[in-house]
């Protein structure tokens, strides 16, 4: 975070300004993120059965006792978390649309490809 604010110190952005513009950038991204990709993650792990229910309440809580709380070193030691998170973006990116599909006949080329 210091290296963010003496950058913005080098731009001309008083440092306050830029952590203020820092912590609004996290909370708007975070809220329209979680917004839409929360109730996917809880859609799929509802739906995947008790197995893996257990599986990853053994797994948090065991983290998080070796932890000591809920921190990065803890989430570091959850891969079927990682996995389930991932396995959810990928079946339900937040952003669905954002490329288009690919049809039979599509060309595909650059700005500097010769016709």
């Amino acid at each position: 975070m210091k290296d963010i604010l003496d950058e913005a110190e080098k731009l001309g952005v008083k440092r306050d300004e830029a952590c203020h513009n820092f912590v609004f950038l996290a909370g708007f991204n975070s809220y329209g993120g979680l917004k839409v990709f929360y109730p996917s993650l809880i859609k799929w792990i509802g739906t995947s059965g008790p197995n893996l229910h257990n599986q990853l309440v053994k797994e948090i809580r065991t983290a998080v006792k070796e932890a000591g709380g809920i921190t990065i070193s803890a989430i570091e030691k959850m891969p079927l978390v990682k996995s389930v998170v991932y396995e959810t973006l990928r079946m339900d990116p937040p952003v669905a649309f954002q490329c288009a599909k690919a049809r039979k006949n599509i060309i595909v080329s650059n700005h500097d490809q010769e016709r």
